[in-house]
């Protein structure tokens, strides 16, 4: 997909890094020793990958405005590139008192790569010509989940 501005790519990019953060992470790890409690933080968009054109789908023209501008939406399928910091906090359980005693903890960070899907309004002006327009109006993020797989993790972090 070829935008016709440099600021509808930069708006476009700043619209999904925004999206970005509301990725919802599910953590699978495990730990033998002590108990494990896992704590996810909003994730930071790094970069995304732009899809093939054929993998575009015009899913809905939206038909020609009064100044000739055909709206359609489209599904682009984008695989995010996102940053989500992760609190591990181990304890261990006092049979005596009943309870847990937190003995430690740590923050790591993950890069994870979630397969997503957008759907985007674009305006297009001259359509089929050479010198046709294609301007950026909004997108919805949608598949706000991605599950990080972290495994056995410990309280040093040699594993990691």
């Amino acid at each position: 997909m070829d935008f016709t501005s440099a600021d509808d790519v930069e708006n476009f990019q700043l619209e999904i890094s925004n999206s970005a953060e509301e990725i919802d992470f599910m953590v699978n790890a495990h730990q033998t020793r002590y108990e494990l409690k896992v704590s996810t933080w909003d994730g930071e968009f790094q970069s995304l990958v732009w899809p093939d054109e054929k993998k575009i789908n015009i899913t809905e023209p939206l038909g020609p405005n009064r100044i000739g501008e055909l709206r359609v939406s489209a599904s682009l399928p984008l695989t995010l590139v996102v940053r989500g910091p992760i609190q591990l906090d181990f304890s261990i359980y006092d049979s005596i008192d009943k309870e847990f005693l937190g003995v430690g903890g740590r923050m790591i960070e993950v890069d994870e790569e979630p397969y997503v899907r957008t759907t985007v309004t674009l305006g297009v002006h001259r359509l089929g010509s050479d010198n046709k327009e294609i301007k950026f109006f909004e997108s919805v993020l949608g598949d706000v989940f991605h599950e990080v797989v972290l495994g056995e993790v410990d309280m040093s972090g040699s594993e990691d």
